[in-house]
């Protein structure tokens, strides 16, 4: 889950052409298959969620420099922030 906390101020996001969005989505799918460990038995691609949300932290912070964009991770009824410091992903408990 994405939240924006509003605490800091917000750059409204450039206006991007259709190379420009396209060269991002490209940056993007590759951070992502960074994550990739292998297929299941139907082809299907397995990855590591802790690689995959580091790197999903690095292309936001690299790519987007969204100051008080906040990235959480819901399981069941358990919410926790994800964040980097130091380039290195981080968790955080939410109460």
């Amino acid at each position: 889950m994405l939240t924006f906390d509003g605490a800091l101020s917000f750059n409204n996001f450039p206006s991007l052409t259709d190379q420009q969005i396209d060269d991002l989505n490209n940056e993007y799918i590759k951070a992502i298959n960074n994550g990739i460990t292998g297929t299941d038995s139907n082809g299907n691609y397995t990855y590591n969620m802790i690689d995959v949300e580091e790197q999903f932290l690095k292309f936001l912070d690299k790519k987007l420099k969204m100051n008080g964009l906040r990235v959480f991770r819901i399981n069941n009824n358990e919410r926790t922030e994800l964040k980097l410091e130091n380039n290195e992903r981080k968790e955080s408990p939410c109460p």
